[in-house]
């Protein structure tokens, strides 16, 4: 399997550079662009830290540890000349419930909560403003539909829960009711512009 080049992708991860594969024994998905990579530390437990190489695709963020060689060899002042090559976690970007930042030493770790409330705290090496972003812009290109609220270096994703309620069944009466609704809060701010059009945009299928 091969990457596409098919496909928008958001303006901040166009210039990323794309890889056909960064696991040992496992290529990318159909369709799967890799956006960014970088060194990173996975710190499992308080004696179990783990030195490899974060990878943020269109699909998934996954963690991938180097080999216990090039550990012993390089150590970590040299972790970014060699990648990571056998995966420790993936998650995807579909089930990533949250990431928040915690004092950690001298600088910060991030913990990275999936929707079954599985912990993964992280270090970035070098540009985690970057890291941040790219993240951000690639779960809305994943599900344009995801809610996310940041301050500062914390940031929560959610089901847009308004937007979710168009897939179900309904009439054209209910619908158009449900527009109407819909423009009201968007009148008093209550939804943002991009909320509404979406919402606009699924309706429609149903109005006669």
């Amino acid at each position: 399997m091969t990457i596409s080049k098919n496909g928008a992708t958001p303006k901040s991860l166009t210039s990323r550079k794309k890889i056909n594969k960064f696991m040992s024994g496992q290529n990318l998905d159909n369709n799967e662009n890799t956006f960014m990579e970088g060194a990173g530390v996975y710190l499992k437990s308080t004696f179990n830290v783990i030195q490899g190489t974060i990878f943020l695709t269109s699909k998934r963020f996954v963690f991938c540890k180097r080999s216990g060689l090039f550990n012993a060899v390089a150590g970590p002042l040299l972790m970014h000349l060699a990648k990571g090559s056998h995966m420790v976690f993936e998650i995807e970007l579909s089930k990533l419930n949250s990431i928040h930042s915690e004092k950690h030493g001298f600088g910060s770790k991030y913990i990275f909560t999936n929707n079954q409330g599985e912990t993964f705290p992280l270090q970035f090496m070098t540009g985690k403003e970057k890291w941040l972003q790219s993240i951000i812009d690639a779960v809305r290109n994943h599900n344009p539909n995801v809610k996310i609220n940041q301050i500062g270096d914390n940031i929560n994703f959610s089901l847009n829960t308004t937007i979710q309620s168009t897939t179900n069944q309904k009439s054209s009466d209910d619908a158009l009711s449900e527009l109407k609704k819909a423009k009201d809060k968007f009148d008093l701010g209550l939804i943002t512009q991009n909320e509404y059009e979406s919402l606009r945009e699924e309706l429609k299928k149903f109005i006669n």
